[in-house]
């Protein structure tokens, strides 16, 4: 199946992390709206070589990287992804002595095959978020959008999880599902 959209970022602070299975979640959030996300697992691997071949190989996950470009995040769901500080209802404040906590971040895809179109949920238990750069551009003869730029680092959980993924028939599933992963009820 080939993917194409992204839709329906959210994100929600880890409440509980128990020592199996994955963390439960404050209240989450919709972040804003989704442009991409792309994440780039990284593993170590350790080979052992015998009788002149490789007699055993062990490939781990150790974290990854997910670039994720959104438009429009507000002041208070940064403040929630980076430890920031919202002052005076309009100021975001970025103090070097924020620290970002772990939490929760979903979305879903629409995939096709076979000329049927299906919705694929993405689900990272354990991340942590750091805030890309962003350009201003000055206005000439043709403009240029700048996105807000996140990062977030997964983290493998007590059960070894750092990625799930579920395929649905409908994108009304998909989103139910993000939600229901995320602690998101029908007010947030």
């Amino acid at each position: 199946m080939a993917n194409y959209g992204a839709s329906n970022p959210y994100f929600a602070l880890i409440d509980t992390e128990p020592e199996t299975g994955l963390p439960t979640y404050k209240q989450g959030v919709k972040i804003a709206k989704l442009i991409s996300s792309a994440d780039n697992p990284t593993f170590t691997t350790g080979v052992l070589y015998a009788d002149d071949g490789k007699a055993e190989e062990v490939e781990e996950f150790v974290s990854a990287s997910i670039d994720v470009s959104l438009d429009d995040v507000n002041l208070e769901n940064k403040a929630l992804m980076f430890g920031a500080t919202v002052a005076n209802d309009n100021e975001l404040e970025h103090k070097s002595t924020d620290v970002a906590p772990y939490g929760g971040y979903a979305f879903y895809a629409r995939k096709m095959k076979n000329n049927k179109t299906r919705f694929l949920g993405i689900f990272y238990p354990k991340v942590k978020a750091t805030q890309g750069g962003v350009t201003y551009n000055t206005k000439g003869e043709s403009i240029t959008f700048a996105p807000d730029a996140v990062t977030f680092s997964a983290s493998e959980t007590a059960s070894y999880t750092w990625k799930v993924e579920a395929e649905f028939e409908t994108e009304a599933e998909a989103l139910a599902w993000v939600k229901e992963k995320l602690n998101i009820t029908a007010s947030a």
